[in-house]
């Protein structure tokens, strides 16, 4: 049982550690693309 928590603790950590940094991205640009839509809406 200690075995399999210890993997799953380890797994955990691992995708905690992926997931993070993949979400920060897409959330950045997704709001850089909204602000190049408003920008692009004030140019024209």
């Amino acid at each position: 049982m200690d075995l399999l928590l210890a993997e799953l603790t380890i797994i955990g950590f691992f995708i905690l550690r992926l997931g993070v940094p993949i979400l920060l991205l897409l959330l950045v640009s997704y709001l850089l693309s909204r602000l190049d839509a408003r920008w692009q809406g004030e140019w024209q």
